[in-house]
Order: C-alpha cells, then sequence, then structure tokens
C-alpha cells in the first residue's frame, strides 16, 4: 500500500513538474511574438485545460514576479488575460496570501484588467480602497523607462488609478504617472482622494518621509549636527570612563604587596620564636 502511495505521489509530482516547464515554455514563446495574439490564446487555452486555476495563476504569477524584462512581464499578463475566463476567483484568493507587495500590486492590476462584469468591478474598487495608503513597491521598470524613473507605480498609486476610474473622478483627479508626478506630489493627491472617498488614514502612511523631522525634539534642534569634530570631541568622554578602572590598578597592587610583606614579617618572627 505504501508503495502504490510513493509511486501516486511521485507520478503527480512529475506531471505537476512537467506542467510548470510546460507553462513557462508557453509563456516564453509568447515574450517573443508579444504581436501574435493568436498564440497567447492558443497558449491560454492549451494551459486552461490541463491545470487548475489556483496552480495556473501560481505559476505565471511566479514567472511574471521573476521575469527581468519588460517582455517577459507582458507574456504573463497577456496570457492571463487570453483564458476564455479569467481566473478572477483565484487570483483574488492569491492577494489574500500575498507576502510582496510587488506582487499585491500586480495581482491588484491583473484584477482590474481581468474583472468582466460589475461584481468583479466592484471586488476590484473594494481590494483598491484597502489598498489606497500601501507605500509598498509595485510595478516595476526596465530599459531607458528606468532613466527617468527608478520604480514604477507602487501599490497606492495603482489603487488610485482604479478608484478614480471605477468610480468616474478623472476630471477632478488626474490618473498618477510615476514620470509626471513626484512622490511627495503623488502622496498628496492619494490624501486628497482618501479624505472624499472616507477612507481612514493609517498612522504609518505619514512616516516617510516626515518621520525624521518628527522625530526631532525641540533640544535635537539646538544642538549641534554629529560631524567629524564632534564625534573626536566624544572621544576624551569614553577614555575617561575606561581610566577609572586603570588607575585603581595601583592601589590593589600596593593592597596585595602590604598583605604579602606583613605575611613574611609574620613567617620570620614565627621562625624566631
Amino acid at each position: 500500500m505504501k508503495k502504490v502511495f510513493l509511486v501516486a505521489l511521485a507520478s503527480t509530482l512529475t506531471a505537476l513538474t512537467a506542467q510548470s516547464a510546460s507553462l513557462e515554455g508557453s509563456l516564453r514563446s509568447i515574450a517573443l511574438d508579444l504581436g501574435n495574439r493568436e498564440l497567447a490564446a492558443r497558449e491560454a487555452a492549451k494551459a486552461a485545460s490541463t491545470m487548475a486555476p489556483d496552480s495556473l495563476v501560481n505559476e505565471s504569477l511566479a514567472f511574471l514576479i521573476a521575469s527581468t524584462d519588460a517582455a517577459s512581464e507582458a507574456a504573463a499578463v497577456r496570457f492571463l488575460l487570453a483564458m476564455e475566463k479569467f481566473p478572477f476567483d483565484a487570483m483574488a484568493l492569491r492577494l489574500n496570501t500575498s507576502k510582496t507587495s510587488t506582487e499585491r500590486a500586480y495581482i491588484l492590476h491583473l484584477l482590474n484588467l481581468g474583472a468582466r462584469d460589475q461584481t468583479s468591478s466592484n471586488v476590484v474598487r473594494q481590494l483598491a480602497s484597502t489598498m489606497l495608503y500601501d507605500k509598498g513597491a509595485g510595478l516595476r521598470r526596465y530599459g531607458e523607462a528606468r532613466a527617468y524613473s527608478s520604480e514604477g507605480k507602487r501599490v497606492c498609486d495603482v489603487a488610485y488609478n482604479i478608484l478614480v476610474s471605477k468610480l468616474g473622478l478623472e476630471a477632478t483627479h488626474p490618473l498618477l504617472d510615476a514620470d509626471n508626478f513626484a512622490p511627495i506630489k503623488r502622496d498628496q493627491m492619494i490624501e486628497k482622494l482618501g479624505l472624499e472617498l472616507k477612507l481612514p488614514k493609517p498612522p504609518s502612511w505619514d512616516e516617510p518621509p516626515q518621520s525624521t523631522s518628527k522625530a526631532v525634539t525641540p533640544a535635537q534642534k539646538s544642538s549641534k549636527p554629529t560631524n567629524a569634530p564632534d564625534a573626536l570631541e566624544a572621544k576624551p568622554t569614553t577614555s575617561a570612563a575606561s581610566e577609572e578602572p586603570t588607575s585603581s590598578m595601583p592601589w590593589s597592587v600596593i593592597v596585595v604587596l602590604i598583605v604579602a610583606a606583613t605575611g613574611l614579617l609574620w613567617l620570620l618572627v614565627k621562625k624566631r620564636k
């Protein structure tokens, strides 16, 4: 019985490994021919017929997160969106267990693109509301785009754009772009939207970069800033503290010598007697 179980387990693992390798191969072929939408649709249909939705989502997201170029990232996105039935529920479930802000940003972005009915759109809007104040690193940038801005839209930027679009607020709330708006400006725009939507702002939102100035007390402001000369001036204090046991060393030696001398005298006197 045990042998049968092990054989079945080995067969299952082999099949899963083969599926994963097959999916990776499909995604790489799509990355090499991004303009071929028929290829993406064909590979998506093939994967959907052999893999469970959660496995399909996990594998394609792993490929997307591990991608090091724009073509591979776009291939994973196109692959998921090419599915006849976008795995919305499996994707939303993955969001709940996501451990990195980059993954949260991509999943939220994909959920928004894959929402094909009012119910799923409402779910995306609700998720975006809960992530409006998430400053975690989000969508990545590659190639020349990094020269303009090393980081793409953060989680909060993605959430903001989704809410503005879903609620039709573009007239009063411009969509955020990492190239056109500095982080501090984006923060202000996000705060404005959050205030209008009455979304509670967590205390952590104000910490970076304002936390440094808030942590400074009046006494610290009046004191001189730490620099090399000040650091050198502080050394005598440390050495003075270390001198205490050093200066007490001779006294201990003297006490030992006195005791030793007394003992010798006592022995001499005892021998004479």
